[in-house]
């Protein structure tokens, strides 16, 4: 325990350095463009768009509301997909900062999850938006309990991003195999299709996957119009929890050797 308030307190010493790598990231991306930072908010605008079109435009016009069930799912699916991709090579990808200088190595991971959640922040004030100008209608506890979900995502998303970015400087296959894990995670989560179809097998999965609840969570604010299950919300919790807590310690055990690996 007095490890992990020291290494919080050594966190906190070097936020200022965490703030840079996060601006760093949103701006680096599109450097010398004539819109610059504002691609931050084009480009989650064009993917719902682009999403709204092919599904329920093309493939599921005959539920009511689809674009609102898709568009509130697949941007913290993105937010969480992107994190651990990126993330999982954010030691290894700044090998040369960590065999020169010391700083907790948690910040180059924590930067690109910050990152990541500022845009998820800026895709879901489009999705709100979306939601508004088309009528759908919010609830007073939709905006109040989604800071919580946000919260418990981001946990559950750090914890997983600390423990393979750990993982991938003594493993390099691990990012690779992410993406194609991340492909065939996405198709078991409910985003794109609604949560109680598919036979028996595919329900079995889905409740065995963690990510269900969070993306769960979200419709059941903003497209069922109601308060998450006791239950799930539990369970958001006792993942997120766990996933931070494992892999932070996780990570702390890995990093005595990161220098010498990289």
């Amino acid at each position: 325990m007095t490890k992990i308030v020291s290494r919080l307190k050594e966190l906190y010493d070097y936020r200022y350095m965490i703030l840079s790598l996060v601006r760093r990231d949103l701006r680096g991306k599109y450097k010398n463009s004539v819109l610059g930072v504002f691609w931050n908010f084009l480009n989650p605008l064009f993917q719902i768009i682009i999403y709204i079109i092919v599904f329920t435009a093309i493939l599921y016009r005959d539920i009511d509301a689809y674009y609102v069930y898709l568009i509130v799912g697949i941007m913290p699916w993105f937010f969480f997909s992107g994190s651990l991709s990126e993330g999982s090579g954010s030691i290894v990808s700044h090998s040369n900062m960590v065999k020169k200088i010391y700083f907790p190595r948690e910040a180059l991971v924590m930067s690109v999850v910050l990152s990541r959640f500022i845009t998820l922040l800026i895709a879901y004030a489009v999705v709100i938006f979306i939601i508004f100008v088309t009528g759908f209608g919010f609830t007073w506890f939709a905006f109040a309990l989604l800071p919580l979900i946000f919260a418990v995502q981001f946990m559950f998303t750090l914890g997983l991003t600390l423990f393979f970015a750990a993982v991938n400087v003594y493993y390099r296959d691990v990012s690779h195999a992410l993406g194609v894990l991340l492909m065939g995670w996405m198709w078991l989560t409910p985003i794109v299709y609604m949560r109680d179809i598919g036979s028996d097998i595919l329900q079995t999965i889905m409740s065995l996957n963690p990510v269900t609840y969070f993306i769960g969570a979200y419709h059941d604010l903003f497209y069922y119009k109601v308060i998450p299950n006791i239950g799930s919300l539990g369970i958001c919790f006792a993942l997120a929890f766990v996933s931070l807590a494992v892999g932070w310690m996780m990570f702390m055990r890995l990093e005595r050797r990161f220098a010498e690996e990289l």
